[in-house]
């Protein structure tokens, strides 16, 4: 091989290396844009699972009110009605 031929491979093998560093980097970047996005979303989500959760506590704690004897007897009463034996 001559000198000037080691120097163009060289060259060739420089070139290809930097040429794929660069690739391998933009990869890496996209993908550590894309992952954060995932984790914003994920967090979002994560609010949003609480703050269902909490509505779900708190329609379940109206539910059990409502179920409540006294407070069924209470609704009647202000709507008029009347046990048969309240007569």
């Amino acid at each position: 091989m001559t000198e000037e031929k080691a120097r163009r491979i060289q060259a060739a093998i420089t070139s290809t290396a930097v040429i794929l560093l660069f690739i391998l980097v933009s990869i890496m970047v996209y993908q550590m844009g894309v992952i954060k996005g995932k984790k914003a979303k994920i967090e979002q989500l994560q609010t949003e699972i609480r703050v269902l959760e909490e509505q779900k506590e708190q329609t379940q704690d109206s539910i059990d009110l409502w179920l409540c004897e006294w407070k069924i007897t209470e609704r009647a009463n202000e709507l008029g009605y009347l046990y048969e034996n309240d007569k």
